[in-house]
């Protein structure tokens, strides 16, 4: 793990709010627990907190404070048979006590496992998944590069993590766990 890492993840647990390259698109990210930093990052996106947030994880143990336990054995065998590449967010039901902003209806949570090296580095360095969503304000498209994330957001990133340009720059598929119903191809 690398000094630089370590550092982030420290700001993290603090309050910080940070921009990604994931395995998807570029994202902004903070602690799923620190309020504040989740303010802030949907005062950035300029989006109500209704709409709900991604955890991202380099493992499952990581989500297990947020998803209902009974679910994690399903997810990991639906996890192990896909046989395709494609990052895909599952929606699942939230553990009890869940924050209101990765379940606002009070009944799901959404969660990517990453393969990003750094990214995946990150979340083991924190103990924790991070939360994402595209680096963009509402309404605009998602930022391709890191380029862009800076144009739009300016000085109020507190910290970049990976390449100039995301993995793939295509959004994620999401996946009801329950119904198996494709929410995004």
């Amino acid at each position: 793990m690398s000094w630089r890492l370590r550092r982030i993840a420290h700001a993290l647990r603090r309050g910080a709010v940070i921009a990604c390259a994931t395995d998807t698109i570029w994202g902004l990210s903070c602690h799923p627990l620190h309020g504040g930093a989740v303010r802030r990052l949907l005062c950035l996106k300029q989006r109500p907190v209704d709409k709900g947030l991604i955890l991202l994880a380099s493992e499952l143990r990581q989500a297990r404070p947020f998803i209902d336990a009974a679910t994690l054995p399903e997810l990991h065998d639906r996890i192990s048979a896909r046989s395709d590449d494609r990052p895909t967010t599952w929606i699942l039901p939230a553990a009890a006590g869940c924050p209101f902003w990765l379940a606002p209806d009070g009944r799901h949570v959404a969660l990517r496992l990453t393969e990003t090296p750094q990214i995946a580095s990150l979340c083991d360095t924190l103990d924790s998944p991070i939360i994402t969503t595209s680096a963009n304000r509402s309404g605009r498209p998602a930022a391709g590069n890191r380029f862009q994330v800076a144009r739009q957001f300016h000085d109020r990133i507190d910290a970049y993590v990976g390449s100039h340009r995301s993995e793939s720059g295509l959004p994620s598929r999401i996946i009801d766990l329950q119904s198996g119903r494709i929410l995004r191809p």
